[in-house]
């Protein structure tokens, strides 16, 4: 019996170019760690390769920020393969794209701007097949047309046709991009809901590509912006951002982070992990003091205090080698049920009780 299973599983490897390993080998998942500890916090457990990812929101909240954020640092990490950024907006600001730390140059950054929905995603799948891409970004799903939209757009409603063009092609592309190990960051702006939004349910909605795109994307998040960050003239500097995980299907579900996005330079990483040190308690902090006294600096002395956030940023820059295994210990914590994630539970509880107060009360 045995002999005629791997039989026809031999046949249908050769014939169908099926991959019959063992499942525990084939949904084995590759994890890149980005610079920033909070993005990695709330996709899970860093960034998963080969799969698509949805970031919604209102207009003008830093979801391209993000993207292009994104793309600088999968640049870093696989400098031999391009990223691919599909501008259906027709709207991209390279020179802010470089002040995030995007390199746009040919041989590391590709923007194309295909007409319809038919030609992008059948560019996904022939650019995936290179093996040479790392990250396709798709700004936006709002702007994303059929072909027959494209051709007849002034003649009756044809969002229909759209969604059923960009649900024909998520189906498509899923094989591709898990192969090619390839990842797909998808933008789409939210819509107001008319359908009793505010009174049962939330007031907006995402439209664009009926539900296709949050059923096949891997992971979901809302980015809203929560404040502005100005310079020492007031000037506007950049955005404080709250990454609200909606969906996950790679890592630890229905967690948030707050972000902050320097239009120069991107997120400050190290502000980051000075805040995740003090939150999981892998240091002390009295009044201005941070201290750790089990820690061993690269020289060999043991043992930290410094006074201010400031100067304990510079004491992690001294030491590279303990930063490093810092930064390890912190993403190994966040990579699984965490503190953060029982603060949030007890804030959810809170809200809760109160809300139950005031309707009882």
């Amino acid at each position: 019996m045995a002999n005629k299973l791997d039989s026809v599983l031999e046949k249908a490897q050769k014939s169908l170019g099926l991959d019959i390993r063992s499942a525990r080998e084939q949904c084995v998942d590759e994890r890149v760690l980005l610079e920033s500890p909070s993005l990695n916090y709330v996709f899970g457990s860093g960034f998963v390769l080969g799969r698509a990812y949805l970031l919604s929101g209102p207009f003008s909240q830093g979801k391209t920020s993000i993207c292009t954020y994104i793309c600088s640092q999968m640049q870093k990490l696989f400098p031999n393969k391009k990223i691919v950024y599909l501008d259906m907006e027709y709207a991209l600001d390279l020179d802010h794209c470089e002040e995030l730390g995007l390199n746009i140059d040919p041989e590391h950054f590709i923007l194309l701007r295909p007409k319809c929905a038919e030609d992008l995603f059948n560019l996904i799948v022939d650019l995936s097949q290179t093996g040479e891409v790392s990250l396709f970004v798709l700004d936006s799903l709002t702007s994303l047309e059929s072909k027959a939209q494209n051709e007849d757009a002034f003649v009756g409603f044809g969002g229909s046709k759209g969604a059923a063009v960009i649900s024909s092609g998520m189906k498509r592309i899923i094989p591709f991009l898990y192969n090619s190990k390839a990842s797909l960051l998808m933008v789409a702006q939210e819509r107001q809901n008319l359908s009793g939004g505010g009174l049962y349910g939330p007031d907006f909605t995402i439209a664009s590509g009926g539900r296709a795109p949050l059923y096949y994307s891997s992971w979901n998040a809302r980015i809203t912006k929560t404040d502005e960050i100005t310079g020492p003239n007031k000037e506007l500097i950049g955005l404080s951002l709250r990454i609200r995980d909606t969906k996950n299907k790679l890592g630890t579900p229905k967690r948030d982070a707050n972000v902050k996005l320097y239009f120069k330079g991107g997120i400050d990483s190290e502000e980051e992990y000075v805040d995740y040190l003090k939150v999981l308690g892998l240091v002390e902090q009295k009044g201005a003091y941070y201290s750790n006294s089990e820690w061993v600096a690269d020289d060999g002395t043991v043992g930290m205090k410094v006074c201010g956030m400031e100067k304990l940023k510079e004491y992690l820059k001294e030491n590279p080698k303990l930063y490093s295994s810092i930064k390890t210990k912190v993403n190994g914590l966040i990579a699984g049920h965490s503190v953060l994630d029982d603060q949030k539970i007890e804030a959810v509880d809170e809200k809760e009780a109160a809300l139950w107060a005031q309707l009882e009360g």
